[in-house]
């Protein structure tokens, strides 16, 4: 009767030990999706807080080396004209040498001019690292939220990227906490080094990413060129897109950048300057959660005119 019950209960021991493989394996490309989509968060919490967190060493910068204003727009913008250039340029490179080198390499190098810039002895300088800090945030934000788009049901796709976006917010919001705490305490340049920690973070995660991007099985249509963008079936989404994202972007940077300036100079204390920068990021932010919710449900043409 014993080696009857242990034959009887063999078998459904060892299909629950089957079973349980099966979830575990089912899973594991689950938590694959959620560690690239966590890292891919990371680069753009990067790249964000190093692009704002400059903003805020403004006020000291000019007050110390006696910046006019002439000299405050061209510094201002070359982390801009960098951010374009890396957009532009070197983005695309990642279908030829791969995703991961692209992220990975645009992070080390978004670390290394932080900290150049931690040393630079004139605007110059200053500039040329603001420049590089740029191009290598163009390079890795497109590629990041590439691979996003590509994780998870497309149900959702979306819904992720959005919420990807949101982590470039949160890194304006940490340049707003951490420089208002460090930039009192130990100067200007302070809140610019806990950016090259997270860049070089962000490089050890991108780690996790695939070395190409992967392609979709479906048959997509054939796209000859940029006149394709006019053709009848997509001239209205490209003429929208040309209007509202170059208007969107305009007001966005120039009043991220100019900001703390402005409020310091117009007699708001820094710590006054920052949240009030701050609670324009914070809105920025907010204002991304409904949109999640409408482009699933609404599309994104009806989600963008509702908002």
């Amino acid at each position: 009767m014993a080696v009857r019950g242990l034959l009887t209960q063999a078998p459904a021991s060892l299909g629950r030990a089957v079973s349980g493989r099966g979830e575990q394996a089912a899973m594991r490309p689950h938590h694959r999706e959620h560690l690239i989509t966590l890292s891919c968060a990371s680069v753009l919490f990067t790249a964000g807080y190093a692009l704002q967190a400059f903003a805020f060493s403004m006020p000291g910068l000019v007050r110390d080396w006696n910046l006019d204003t002439q000299a405050v727009g061209p510094l201002l913008a070359s982390a801009m004209l960098g951010l374009m250039l890396g957009y532009l340029a070197l983005s695309p490179l990642a279908e030829r040498i791969g995703v991961r080198v692209i992220v990975a390499g645009a992070m080390v190098c978004l670390s290394l001019a932080t900290l150049a810039s931690l040393a630079a002895p004139g605007v110059l300088t200053l500039a040329a690292c603001r420049g590089v800090i740029g191009a290598a945030s163009g390079a890795a934000i497109p590629t990041a939220v590439a691979i996003v788009s590509q994780q998870g049901a497309p149900r959702w796709q979306g819904a992720r990227v959005v919420a990807t976006y949101t982590a470039y917010s949160f890194g304006f919001l940490a340049a707003a906490g951490l420089s208002g705490w460090l930039i009192p305490e130990a100067g200007w340049r302070a809140a610019w080094v806990p950016g090259a920690l997270f860049a070089l973070a962000a490089a050890l995660g991108a780690l996790a990413l695939p070395r190409r991007a992967a392609r979709s099985g479906r048959r997509q249509p054939r796209i000859h060129g940029p006149r394709a963008l006019l053709d009848r079936n997509r001239r209205l989404g490209t003429l929208l897109f040309w209007i509202l994202f170059p208007a969107g972007l305009c007001l966005f940077y120039a009043l991220q950048s100019w900001l703390p300036l402005l409020a310091t100079e117009g007699g708001i204390t820094f710590s006054g300057a920052v949240a009030l920068t701050g609670i324009f990021t914070l809105g920025n932010m907010l204002g991304a959660v409904p949109m999640i919710w409408w482009a699933d449900r609404m599309g994104p043409f009806r989600a963008l005119a509702a908002m």
